[in-house]
């Protein structure tokens, strides 16, 4: 069958899969696709999956085990990867199954063997129904971090039993980090090769390097790989990149208005710069950047400007590692806002390094909230962990933004080895008089000490008084062929803070970190299951006499249906009468079929819809349009001249429109249309062209509607970027015959809790 213009993606493709939640657009893959398009390389897309999934965190693992063990986190779920390793290297199903091995591993790690089979199964039907839709991908790169590295796998292994497979490459902090991560991805053959640290110059290079139905290219710097003739993993080094050079990130290949949850806000993220100027014992991150490299502040301005301009953006998450690693530069980056009369809010990390009158200039300049690595208020933990600040100056830092009205989340580790049960205690109690001091502006961020294989830390383990251990053989014996490998994973470590001792002290920050009662679920601290379930509807109650039911869907895609008070009364009573299974299929079918005919745009209970998004702001010719996939519609009453209610899925936002506005959007969820044939159906409700134009503009602004063509960018294959010019290559319009699918790709490391 041919792809409809929705699905017609380009064959290369940038892609992140669940799980992680996310609050704004991912800054690796926009980063990736500005420098691809600041280089004439305008042959991918991007798709990123966790916005259509249910939200969760770390749903195969948790973060503290269930006798306060302290895993290592090079593979935390490494049993569940060797698993499915061992299923793909012999061909078995990718389907998921119960084991002796996985009950072991829910059992010793607290988690329902259950519901991780039912998550784990739904996942994977999940990227069976979105890749089925992607007819044609020849190049797909991944983003990984601990938390998606089995899923990513569980993604590539779909994509590697396609009749023709596409080449697959792995970037992000995970396989940076992991020597151990990126090696079992090759040696498997799900990835052909992994980019390491940034991956902008080494995605083209790729890219470049790269042709349909040959092998890998080997070599390319920045990267690892399998040598075909020697067997062994190697790697090639590449330059870093100036970021005074890097050009702004792009998100035109996003479906941009899924990721806006605030109301009122269009948040994007940003780099200042890459890099740390501290080098902290328990931090992998300055160490995926290597060093310490910031933009020129005009020059980052007139880049915020323009994505001002092109994303309508009023809101910053700067994902650098240290805004303020250099102090001089990030007050030259606020004068020049202010000089430029820059109208923008934005947050970032930043060190415990600050003073009052500077953190009102930074205020001044759009300063909303900072996240700062306080670790410790005691001096001697703290020059333990190499953090090169003192308690005074922790104290003074937060005081100082504080008081500048700018909002603090404190970093604070509870567990690092050597810091004693007194001086932690100590710490708490100087968090909770500032908790008293600046009421409800200071917020606490629990980050229980981890081992992670990149960290200073990792490599002098008997220096810091701690003993690691390793992974039970019986879940080595699971895949012994990936002995050569796995044997080499830590799983836990032992020693001073840890334990019961770094649980309780985990805990007893808990009790400080808000003034409401404590919460049942431990959210990042601990890991987390899923948002939504798969036996029950959450009820979002949305305006008067509406709310928006959400589940899990046995594809594995959030399903949500727009409901009147009966109809919620009436699930819930269906719930209530079997709360742990969920109502009986028989009895619930016949009022979602129901409910779902009353919609003007319904949710599918089938598969996920995949539309491809090309992001615009205001009208262009030539452009064709389609419903967003994560919008349902519904008219809100019988009365054909009352309004429609439209909710965007992904974020819960929902606006109300006019009931010709509904007109519109059914005609559109038929199938995607233009412009032209917009106004033409809607001559009939009496619209003249100007309406048509001014009620598209508002869907696109409300991301009802996405563009999913335009005539700037038509399909390409075939085409290299080389020496700087683009090759000839074959172009093909939405409807050509050529059949083409993508998924996006990202390197990109997670956010530590700015919100």
């Amino acid at each position: 069958m041919r792809p409809t213009a929705e699905r017609c993606f380009k064959p290369n493709l940038l892609c992140v899969v669940p799980p992680f939640s996310t609050n704004c657009p991912p800054a690796g893959a926009a980063y990736l696709l500005g420098y691809l398009k600041a280089n004439r390389c305008h042959e991918f897309d991007f798709i990123d999956l966790r916005l259509g999934a249910p939200k969760a965190y770390s749903p195969t693992f948790n973060y503290t085990g269930i006798f306060a063990e302290a895993w290592v986190f090079d593979i935390p779920d490494l049993p569940l990867v060797l698993d499915l390793l061992h299923r793909v290297r012999n061909g078995e199903p990718l389907e998921w199954r119960r084991t002796p091995a996985f009950d072991r591993y829910c059992v010793e790690r607290g988690i329902s063997s259950k519901y991780l089979l039912s998550y784990l199964t739904a996942l994977d039907h999940y990227f069976a129904a979105v890749f089925a839709q992607l007819d044609h991908i020849d190049f797909i790169g991944f983003s990984t971090w601990t938390t998606n590295f089995l899923t990513t796998l569980m993604a590539a292994a779909h994509l590697k039993r396609r009749r023709h497979p596409p080449f697959i490459v792995a970037g992000g902090p995970q396989v940076t980090a992991s020597p151990s991560s990126a090696q079992f991805g090759l040696q498997s053959g799900l990835f052909d090769v992994v980019a390491l640290s940034e991956g902008e110059e080494t995605l083209l290079a790729l890219y470049n390097s790269f042709s349909p139905g040959r092998g890998a290219p080997q070599g390319v710097p920045g990267t690892m790989w399998l040598d075909s003739a020697t067997g062994q993993f190697c790697e090639a080094e590449r330059a870093l990149l100036r970021i005074a050079a890097l050009p702004a990130p792009s998100f035109a290949e996003m479906h941009f208005e899924a990721y806006q949850e605030d109301e009122g806000d269009r948040t994007i993220p940003f780099q200042l710069s890459r890099g740390c100027t501290d080098k902290c014992e328990f931090c992998s991150e300055w160490v995926f950047w290597r060093r310490f490299r910031p933009d020129e502040p005009a020059e980052a301005v007139e880049k915020i400007k323009q994505l001002q301009k092109d994303y309508g953006a009023n809101f910053i998450i700067f994902s650098d590692s240290l805004l303020n690693g250099v102090p001089k530069r990030l007050t030259a980056f606020a004068e020049q806002l202010l000089r430029a009369q820059v109208d923008i809010r934005w947050a970032g990390f930043m060190r415990a390094q600050m003073d009052e009158p500077t953190a009102r200039l930074l205020a001044r300049a759009g300063c909303h909230d900072v996240f700062v690595g306080i670790e410790s208020f005691s001096d001697e933990t703290l020059e333990l962990m190499n953090k090169r600040r003192t308690k005074a100056q922790n104290v003074a830092a937060v005081e100082a933004f504080l008081q500048a009205e700018i909002g603090v989340t404190a970093g604070f580790v509870p567990g690092f080895p050597g810091d004693t049960r007194e001086s932690f205690m100590r710490s708490a109690m100087v968090l909770r008089d500032l908790q008293d001091q600046f009421p409800g502006r200071l917020e606490i961020h629990v980050e229980p000490f981890l081992v992670q294989p990149n960290a200073p830390l990792y490599h002098k383990l008997d220096e810091m008084g701690l003993s690691a251990r390793q992974w039970d053989e019986a879940y080595l014996d699971t895949a012994p062929e990936f002995r050569n490998i796995s044997g080499s994973v830590l799983c836990a470590v032992e020693g001073p803070s840890q334990g019961i001792e770094r649980l309780g002290r985990h805990n007893m920050v808990r009790t400080i970190k808000t003034d409401e009662p404590i919460r049942k679920d431990y959210a990042f601290e601990n890991g987390a299951e899923e948002s939504l379930s798969i036996h029950a509807f959450a009820f979002d109650h949305l305006t008067a006499g509406w709310h928006l039911g959400r589940k899990k869907s046995a594809s594995g895609h959030t399903y949500a249906v727009l409901l009147t008070e009966g109809e919620t009364a009436e699930l819930k009573s269906l719930q209530d009468d079997d709360p742990l299974t969920g109502p009986a299929a028989s009895d619930v079918t016949p009022i979602l079929e129901r409910v779902e005919a009353a919609h003007i745009v319904p949710p599918s209970r089938v598969e996920p819809r995949v539309v491809r998004s090309v992001f615009r702001r205001g009208l262009e010719e030539g452009c064709t349009y389609a419903v967003s996939p994560f919008v349902v519609v519904r008219r809100m009453g019988s009365n054909p001249r009352r309004q429609v209610l439209i909710v965007n899925v992904a974020t819960v936002r929902h606006v109300k429109r006019s009931a010709a506005t509904g007109v519109l959007l059914s005609f559109l969820e038929e199938q995607p249309r233009s412009e032209r044939e917009l106004r033409q159906h809607a001559r009939h409700l009496g619209w003249g062209d100007r309406h048509v134009s001014r009620a598209v503009a508002d869907l696109l602004e409300t991301g009802t509607v996405v563009v999913c063509q335009a005539p700037d960018t038509v399909l390409t294959t075939g085409s290299r970027v080389e020496d700087g010019s683009v090759a000839e290559g074959l172009t093909q319009s939405a409807d050509a015959s050529v059949e083409q699918g993508a998924e996006p790709l990202l390197f990109v490391r997670p956010s530590h809790g700015i919100s």
